[in-house]
């Protein structure tokens, strides 16, 4: 009887152990992406910060929910 239990919780203990661990998966990352002709001016540097201010405001975490790319 001793015999049974221990085969039976050796074998679900290697069942338990053999599934792969999964890691939580990262959110989405959005990629937002400017394009200017020549170097960016007074005007367009305001206009970013205003953006990013906004999406600040309205929650987003620059580097987590999203990353701007300015070429």
């Amino acid at each position: 009887m001793r015999k049974k239990i221990f085969c039976f919780a050796l074998c679900a203990m290697l069942l338990a152990l053999s599934f792969p661990a999964e890691a939580q998966q990262a959110g989405k990352v959005y990629r937002i992406g400017f394009l200017t002709m020549g170097l960016p001016n007074r005007t367009f540097k305001l206009r970013m910060a205003a953006f990013r201010q906004r999406l600040i405001k309205l929650g987003c975490v620059e580097g987590k929910n999203f990353v701007i790319e300015e070429r």
